[in-house]
């Protein structure tokens, strides 16, 4: 069940990597070049500062520093109390794909497009005001034959298994780094892996859309079963239990029995591809960052799930697919009020109503007011340019409209949303200018309101159709009561006429 959705102040790109703190009160998530951490308890932002493009995240032991691996291929430490970044430091030639914490807290190791797996220690170092700090050293790198994309430690510390670019899994003692086991089955490379809490069963998700279930103590296959309609980009092991959890680009997330090979329970949970997903050490909370740039939390409930059920929901769903693909369809609504929209079938007529939106928003900003030519007049029709707007989505059909504003890519929006409140300002074609804005806005909410430069054109946006539709109602309002008083007065008039005798 959603438990949260953190939006404000809100990350301003897709959220690629989240990290739960060891006593599970709060979450890290990195999203573009920003590090954000959040308390759970209230869902509010309360450390925010600029890092490099991170993938990966982790809060050190102790919960006071956490560990951004970042697509430039460096390692930042950053003091969570100070808000600042204490390290930079480099790590890999290409980008830091994985980070994966020690059991026993004494360090952790990276992997990444250099095909190199290093092993951190922990150390401390006096800063120039005398403070101690925390501070991080290579203790040992080893050399793979390919780009390692995902890491993770046994719980018992005494593997280290590594997910390669050609599709394999390497399994090694983490001590020594002696090859263990080899794991073969995967189509595509493997992008993510995690190792049940008794250290007997690991899970990989794979571009290949499937999960496999693996037992450690021979490297056999237990179990492929396809999972998502697209890659999967994380598998998360429930703490002491063979339960697991996967998250794909399909939007969807999916809890699963590693014992019984069986889909528990589905999740529609985001309204974009799912990127990253952790977990609680007690299992009662789940967390995922989607490329929606939301982070959303998940408690465990009480509430029985019954396989046949779900199993009936999901045909169900199948079924209904046309009618319902356009977002999550949450259990008790949507974060906010939010709802999803119902998606238009995409017809012939529609998408060359919005190549004709979109046609008309590119010549505007070809051809803005300033300074007019005969170039101008013949790409414009002789108009100005919020002219040609309004004769633009004047001639597309009443029925045409809210199809083609849904099928307008999302690079147009803020484009469109500017064109409507300067062509709306005169009052010309009030209505119809506030119902382009009405479609657009419903349609795009979670996206825009988490863009800085979109919340003062919606602001201004809103004031100008209040205000133009306000001058509607009052015009009509006018012209009814002189309808009345002609009435009124044509009715006075019959009364005095003499009858003709």
């Amino acid at each position: 069940v959603l438990g949260a959705a953190l939006y404000q102040p809100g990350h301003r790109s897709d959220v690629r990597a989240v990290a739960l703190s060891n006593d599970d009160t709060a979450v890290a998530a990195c999203a573009g070049g920003e590090l954000k951490v959040w308390n759970l308890q209230s869902g509010h932002c309360f450390r925010s500062l600029a890092s490099g493009y991170g993938v990966c995240c982790a809060f050190v032991p102790g919960d006071k520093y956490i560990v951004v691996g970042t697509k430039q291929g460096q390692l930042q430490l950053v003091d969570v109390a100070a808000a600042e970044m204490v390290g930079n430091f480099d790590a890999h030639e290409g980008s830091v794909w994985a980070l994966a914490m020690r059991p026993d807290g004494k360090g952790f190791v990276t992997a990444g497009a250099d095909k190199e797996v290093k092993f951190w220690e922990y150390g401390a170092e006096k800063t120039e005001s005398g403070a101690t700090q925390l501070t991080l050293s290579v203790a040992k790198a080893v050399t793979m034959e390919d780009d390692v994309l995902a890491v993770s430690f046994s719980p018992d510390g005494k593997f280290l298994a590594l997910a390669l670019l050609d599709t394999t899994v390497k399994v090694f003692q983490a001590e020594t780094m002696k090859f263990f086991l080899s794991l073969y089955g995967h189509r595509l490379p493997v992008l993510c892996l995690d190792i049940s809490t008794d250290s007997t069963l690991l899970v990989t998700g794979s571009a290949d859309k499937n999960v496999k279930v693996w037992g450690l103590d021979f490297g056999d296959c237990h179990k492929s079963m396809f999972a998502h309609q697209d890659n999967v980009m994380a598998v998360k092991f429930v703490p002491r239990t063979h339960y697991f959890f996967s998250g794909g680009k399909d939007k969807i997330i999916k809890m699963w029995d590693a014992d019984k090979f069986v889909q528990i329970t589905t999740i529609r949970a985001h309204y974009s591809e799912v990127w990253c997903m952790a977990i609680s050490k007690s299992g009662d909370l789940l967390v995922s960052g989607s490329h929606d740039r939301s982070v959303r939390v998940w408690n465990r409930t009480e509430e029985h799930v019954y396989i046949e059920e779900e199993r009936q929901k999901e045909l169900d769903l199948l079924l209904e697919a046309p009618e319902n693909t356009s977002g999550p369809a949450l259990d008790g609504g949507a974060v906010g009020g939010e709802e999803s929209a119902p998606v238009a079938k995409e017809t012939k007529e529609s998408q060359d109503a919005c190549d004709r939106i979109m046609e008309a928003l590119d010549r505007c900003a070809q051809h803005p007011d300033e300074g007019s030519s005969a170039l101008q007049n013949a790409i414009l029709l002789d108009m100005t340019p919020d002219a040609f707007f309004r004769h633009t989505l004047r001639k597309v059909r009443s029925n045409q409209l809210e199809p083609a504003l849904m099928q307008l890519p999302f690079d147009y929006v803020t484009a469109l949303l500017t064109r409507l409140e300067s062509a709306g300002k005169g009052g010309a074609d009030a209505e119809l200018m506030a119902r382009a804005a009405l479609v657009v806005v419903r349609l795009h909410h979670s996206r825009l309101s988490t863009t800085a430069s979109a919340l003062p054109l919606l602001r201004s946006l809103r004031a100008s159709t209040k205000r133009a539709l306000q001058e509607r109602c009052d015009q009509a309002g006018y012209n009814l009561a002189a309808l009345r008083a002609i009435r009124r007065r044509l009715n006075d008039d019959e009364l005095t006429i003499p009858s003709v005798p």
